[in-house]
């Protein structure tokens, strides 16, 4: 059934009131969920690396104009915006769960200390990978952009967790500045990708393969010297990494790593 936008944004408008109430407006944003809930949708199979979420069939338009008439409440009753963060991820479906990562998002932007906290505490209780890159391009990526130095050292931090989620939100977070032109730490994002080159967790590997491949593809020139140092080494993870990424080389530079994976 197409959504009425007038209507859809007339109502997201109203909820948006309640933020004062975070409790309540988490409840009328999950009745607004279950309304316009497209029951014609497939169920998505098992996420990556996690169990079967609870899935309210939301149509991602409906959660963006949520999304959209929160932006500016939240910024401007922090407070309420955190609890109501809270109260979404606690609700437990992924298109709540999606929604809070667009809060943390919007809190970044006035109170970025907040929204650093309540992100390292929901990261490590992740239940698939999807979620985990919700809550990076939601609410890190503003963070990233914002503070990047300091959001690069958190995500080293993040590569030392045994969490296999805080580890993937690690990868995702060099991905995302990979492709960012303004902004380009090349030793910060290789050291990141150094701490996880062994990595062999199948949820969190495919992450650093695309974190490098995005760097590579931007700045072969300076990937060479990561993937060299990667190719020599004995460990199986790290070459598989190197195979993955060097076929965006040159040929010649190809037949260099390859004697290296030889050797």
């Amino acid at each position: 059934m197409p959504i009425d936008v007038p209507a859809l944004r007339a109502r997201t408008s109203k909820i948006a009131t309640k933020l004062f109430d975070p409790v309540g407006c988490a409840t009328e944003i999950r009745k607004l969920f279950r309304d316009l809930a497209d029951h014609s949708r497939r169920v998505n199979q098992r996420p990556v690396g996690g169990r079967l979420d609870e899935q309210l069939r939301t149509p991602t338009p409906v959660i963006h104009e949520m999304a959209v008439a929160l932006r500016v409440p939240v910024q401007q009753d922090p407070v309420s915006g955190a609890a109501l963060s809270r109260a979404l991820w606690s609700a437990g479906s992924r298109e709540e769960r999606r929604l809070a990562s667009d809060i943390l998002g919007f809190l970044a932007v006035g109170a970025p200390e907040d929204a650093l906290k309540q992100l390292e505490e929901l990261l490590p209780h992740c239940d698939s990978a999807e979620i985990v890159d919700a809550l990076v391009l939601g609410a890190f990526k503003p963070l990233l952009m914002r503070e990047p130095g300091q959001a690069l050292a958190v995500a080293r931090r993040w590569t030392l967790q045994r969490n296999k989620w805080l580890r993937r939100a690690a990868a995702l977070s060099v991905y995302t500045l990979a492709q960012e032109s303004r902004w380009d730490d090349l030793p910060g994002m290789f050291e990141v990708l150094r701490k996880l080159a062994s990595e062999s967790d199948p949820t969190v590997r495919p992450a650093v393969v695309d974190a490098l491949r995005t760097l590579t593809a931007a700045r072969p020139l300076d990937a060479r010297p990561f993937l060299h140092e990667q190719a020599a080494r004995s460990d199986h993870n790290s070459r598989f990494l190197v195979r993955t990424v060097m076929k965006l080389l040159p040929e010649e530079w190809q037949n260099d790593l390859v004697r290296d994976l030889r050797s």
